[in-house]
């Protein structure tokens, strides 16, 4: 006996399905409140007013890619949008939009091991240019709608017999000084908002010299090889005035409970946080969740390509959702 489907049984049996389904999606949702008061009440943390920014590297240099680029990332930082959503997908295109940029130019669009393109290019200029370039042609303005930043990692072209850091291309060996020279002019010419790791990990007085500098306007100094992490590595660079943000990698410090006096002790000296991946990845987003609950004002997950990169603002964009139904 076929029974029809427009009949009284299939009727309520879809009704009941549907209120089911809409019981365990009100549920997720609680869920998911509950979770972030939880985080917060547990380990006192503040409320954040503020969402919690992507922060995307398009360009894969240094030890991420198959390129002459010394520079480890450059990066956009989307702030124009009022939701997290809409910044992810302006990001996206702009990312999209930089491949067609490198074609154009005769250049390489293979991605590195955090999805951004790894071009081999005559000077880092050239990408600053780029990046420009595909910001404004979009109908955007850079410095504006759309911030730049940098993940120099100078660790990796620091020489230590020498003291100097190979910057290319094109390949020059500069002090400390002269490389402190050169991201101010980058700063102010390619309205760069962000630098981590400008100088080797034990250079304290550098670090500090570059952070208290005015020329620097309000650019954001992320501490990542200087903290690692490490609650007593970030009271030093607090104590010395050396950044003025840090990332946090939570598998760098091994637990929850470490990683969250990490976040406490900068947001009590206020200090911007950066919730990071690493370069070697998973599809867990748990990171996407951690950004949100102890409201870090950045969430850094490399480019939005990969599945193990894309899933992590995949989670932030649900996050969202959620929240705000």
């Amino acid at each position: 006996i076929t029974i029809p489907r427009t009949g009284l049984f299939f009727t309520i049996s879809t009704r009941f399905t549907l209120l089911v389904l809409g019981v365990e999606n009100i549920f997720e949702r609680w869920t998911v409140l509950i979770v972030f008061w939880k985080t917060r009440k547990t380990f006192n943390l503040k409320k954040s007013e503020t969402q919690t920014i992507p922060i995307m590297n398009l360009v894969n240099g240094g030890m991420h890619g198959d390129t002459n680029l010394a520079i480890q990332e450059f990066q956009i930082i989307p702030i124009k949008g009022e939701s997290i959503s809409k910044r992810i997908e302006t990001a996206s295109e702009l990312f999209h939009s930089l491949a067609d940029e490198l074609k154009k130019n005769k250049l390489d669009s293979d991605v590195g091991n955090e999805g951004g393109y790894s071009p081999d290019v005559e000077s880092l200029e050239d990408i600053f240019h780029m990046l420009g370039s595909i910001v404004i042609d979009a109908g955007l303005t850079p410095g504006e709608d759309i911030l730049f930043g940098i993940d120099a990692a100078a660790n990796s072209f620091y020489d230590k017999s020498k003291k100097t850091y190979t910057l290319s291309p094109p390949s020059r060996d500069l002090s400390a000084s002269e490389l402190r020279e050169q991201y101010e002019k980058w700063i102010h010419k390619f309205h760069i908002s962000s630098i981590e790791d400008p100088f080797y990990e034990e250079a304290w007085d550098d670090w500090k010299s570059f952070s208290s500098s005015k020329s620097i306007n309000n650019t954001l100094v992320i501490g990542d090889d200087l903290i690692a992490t490490n609650k007593n590595r970030l009271k030093k660079a607090i104590k010395e005035k050396s950044i003025n943000a840090v990332l946090v990698k939570p598998n760098q410090i091994v637990t929850l409970s470490e990683t969250i006096e990490v976040i406490k002790l900068a947001q009590k000296h206020n200090l911007a946080v950066v919730i990071s991946h690493r370069s070697g990845e998973t599809n867990d987003t748990f990171i996407s969740d951690l950004a949100v609950g102890v409201g870090a004002e950045y969430l850094k997950a490399g480019a939005p390509s990969r599945g193990e990169r894309v899933a992590k603002y995949n989670r932030l964009m649900e996050i969202e959702k959620e929240l705000n139904t």
